[in-house]
C-alpha cells in the first residue's frame, strides 16, 4: 500500500515536475548557446534599443514625425516611440555593445526564474502543482519566443505578479502594490488587466471598512496621477500621443475569431476554468482564518480565493478581448498567466478548511490528473519551435548583415542605408527611421501623408535600400482573408513598391534579402 502510494505521488507530482524543469531548461540552454546573441529579431526589439541610443548619446526620444528630424545622420526621423520612456531610459545606463544581450537576459531571468519563484513563495502544499503550471506556460512556445527576444512584456509582468501577491496576502490595496502597478503599466501600458481587477475590487468592497477603503482608493489613485504625471513631463506632453500612433491599431472581429479557434483552448479557457473554481469555492467554504501552511497571511481562505478568482477573470478577459487588436499575439497572455500561477499559489482554498466540501475534493483529483498534462503540452506544442531556435547562428547573421553593408557601401560609397524592417535598419545603419507596420497603419487611417515618406525616396543620401522580398511582379495583397496585414514590412511591399521602383534598381540579392541601388540619372519624381 505505501509503495502504491509512493508511485503514485512520483507519477503525479515529481514526474510532471521533473519534465517542466527539463523543458524550461531546454529554452535556457537555447537561449545562452544560439539566441543570446543573434542581431535584433523583432521590431519592437530594434526600436527600443534605438530609443535608448538616443537617450544615452543626449538626443530628444520624442520628436514630430510629420516634420522629420536630422539629428542622426541624413535621413529624417519619422519613427513614433513605443511604449513609453521608462525602458529606454533605464537601457541608456547599459554600454550600446552588450544593452540587447543584457536586455534578453533580464526578460529571461524575470519569466524563467522570477515567475516560478512566486509559485515556491505560495503555500506549501499548493507550490509542486503552481510551479508545475508556472514552469509550463513559461517554457510554451507561444510565449517563450516573446522572452528570449526583447519585447519587455515580461518584465512589467512580474511587478503585476509581485504587486498581486501582496494583494491577495493583505486582502488590500497598499501603497507598495499601487506603485508596483503603476510601475508596470508605465513600462508597457498593455500590462493593465490585473491592476483593472484590484482596482475593481477595490472600489466595490464591502468587507472592509469605508475609512480603508478609501485609503486604499487615494493611494491607488495618487499613485496613477504620479505615473501620468512622470510620463508627460518627461515626454514634454507627447506620450500620449506617440502611444495612440504606435500602438492603437484597431479591432479586427475576425482576427480574433482566429485567436479563439487556434490559441483559447490554451491561452484562455484553463485561466477561465480556474477562476470560476476559485469563485464557487469562495462561496461554499468556511471562513477560516489563516492555517499553518500559509505563513503570515492573515486574509481567510475564502476571501482569498474569491479576491485570486475575480483578479484572474478579469485579467483572462481583457487579454481575450485585446488578442483582437491588430498585430495582437500570444504574448499578450503573459499577465494572466502569472496572475494563474499567483492564484494557485495563494488563492485555492485549502482543503483543510472543510474536509467534506466536495469542490475542495474534487480540485484535488482533477489538479492531480491534469497537471502531468501542462508540460506535455508545452513540450507537443514548442518542440519543432525550440529545434529551429537550436538552428540559429549568431555569427552567421551578424556575418550577413556585415555582407549587405559591404555590398551596399561597394555600390553606393559613403550613401545612407534604410531596410524595410526596424530590426535589420538598426543593426546596418544604427538608426530606426521608421517603423514600417506602424506606419502602414497612420497611412491607411489619413493621419500620415504617404508623400512625405515618397519624398524621403528622393533625399540625394539615400542610395541603398535593403527589403526582405524582391519587387518584381505585381504587388501582393496588403491585408490578408482576416485584415491583418501580410507582411510586417507592407509599407514598402504594397505602398511604396511603384515610387522605390521609379528610382531604385535591384542590384544584388544577399541572403534572401534584395539590395536595391539609386537609378543612374538623378532622382525620378
Amino acid at each position: 500500500m505505501r509503495r502504491t502510494k509512493a508511485l503514485d505521488r512520483t507519477l503525479f507530482d515529481v514526474a510532471p515536475l521533473a519534465l517542466a524543469l527539463a523543458l524550461a531548461s531546454v529554452w535556457l540552454f537555447v537561449f545562452v548557446f544560439r539566441i543570446a546573441q543573434t542581431p535584433p529579431k523583432l521590431s519592437n526589439e530594434a526600436e527600443l534599443m534605438y530609443e535608448a541610443s538616443r537617450i544615452e548619446r543626449g538626443l530628444p526620444l520624442y520628436t514630430d514625425p510629420l516634420q522629420g528630424v536630422l539629428d542622426d545622420g541624413p535621413l529624417p526621423i519619422r519613427h513614433y516611440v513605443l511604449y513609453g520612456p521608462v525602458a529606454p531610459w533605464l537601457l541608456s545606463f547599459v554600454a550600446q555593445p552588450f544593452r540587447l544581450i543584457v536586455a534578453r537576459s533580464i526578460s529571461v531571468i524575470v519569466w524563467f526564474v522570477g515567475i516560478p519563484a512566486i509559485a515556491l513563495g505560495g503555500m506549501r502544499d499548493r507550490r509542486v502543482a503552481a510551479l508545475v503550471v508556472a514552469l509550463s506556460y513559461a517554457s510554451l512556445f507561444l510565449l517563450a519566443r516573446d522572452v528570449v527576444h526583447f519585447t519587455l512584456t515580461p518584465i512589467p509582468v512580474f511587478l503585476a505578479a509581485v504587486a498581486l501577491v501582496r494583494f491577495i496576502r493583505l486582502g488590500r490595496l497598499d501603497i507598495v502594490s499601487s506603485f508596483l502597478f503603476t510601475a508596470a503599466w508605465m513600462i508597457k501600458p498593455l500590462v493593465i488587466g490585473v491592476a483593472l481587477a484590484v482596482a475593481l475590487w477595490t472600489v466595490f468592497d464591502r468587507q472592509r471598512r469605508r475609512s480603508e477603503q478609501m485609503i486604499s482608493i487615494f493611494g491607488g489613485a495618487l499613485s496613477v496621477c504620479v505615473g501620468i504625471g512622470l510620463l508627460v513631463a518627461t515626454s514634454h506632453g507627447q506620450w500620449l500621443a506617440h502611444l495612440r500612433a504606435s500602438t492603437a491599431t484597431g479591432i479586427l472581429p475576425m482576427h480574433w475569431v482566429h485567436f479563439v479557434h487556434d490559441y483559447f483552448p490554451i491561452l484562455g479557457f484553463p485561466h477561465l476554468v480556474v477562476a470560476i473554481f476559485l469563485l464557487a469555492s469562495a462561496e461554499g467554504a468556511r471562513d477560516v482564518r489563516s492555517l499553518p501552511d500559509e505563513g503570515t497571511c492573515s486574509v481567510s481562505s475564502p476571501r482569498r480565493a474569491k479576491m485570486a478568482g475575480w483578479v484572474l477573470l478579469v485579467s483572462t478577459l481583457w487579454s481575450v478581448f485585446a488578442m483582437g487588436k491588430r498585430g495582437s499575439n500570444a504574448g499578450y497572455f503573459m499577465e494572466p498567466c502569472a496572475a494563474l500561477i499567483a492564484a494557485l499559489a495563494y488563492g485555492l482554498p485549502a482543503p483543510e478548511v472543510s474536509p467534506r466540501d466536495w469542490r475542495a475534493t474534487k480540485w484535488a483529483r482533477v489538479a492531480r490528473l491534469v497537471l502531468p498534462l501542462c508540460p506535455v503540452m508545452s513540450v507537443a506544442i514548442g518542440w519543432p519551435e525550440i529545434r529551429s531556435f537550436w538552428r540559429e547562428d549568431a555569427s552567421e547573421e551578424w556575418r550577413l548583415l556585415r555582407d549587405v553593408n559591404n555590398a551596399c557601401g561597394a555600390a553606393a560609397p559613403g550613401a545612407a542605408v534604410r531596410a524595410s524592417l526596424p530590426s535589420l535598419e538598426l543593426p546596418l545603419s544604427g538608426r530606426v527611421t521608421l517603423a514600417a507596420w506602424q506606419q502602414t497603419v497612420l497611412v491607411n487611417r489619413g493621419v500620415f501623408p504617404l508623400q512625405l515618406l515618397i519624398t524621403d525616396l528622393d533625399i540625394p543620401e539615400l542610395g541603398c535600400l535593403v527589403l526582405t522580398r524582391g519587387l518584381s511582379g505585381p504587388a501582393p495583397l496588403e491585408t490578408d482573408g482576416v485584415g491583418e496585414f501580410v507582411f510586417f514590412d507592407v509599407l514598402f511591399d504594397v505602398k511604396l513598391r511603384q515610387p522605390i521602383l521609379d528610382r531604385f534598381d535591384e542590384f544584388a540579392t544577399v541572403g534572401g534579402l534584395h539590395l536595391f541601388r539609386r537609378k543612374r540619372g538623378g532622382n525620378v519624381r
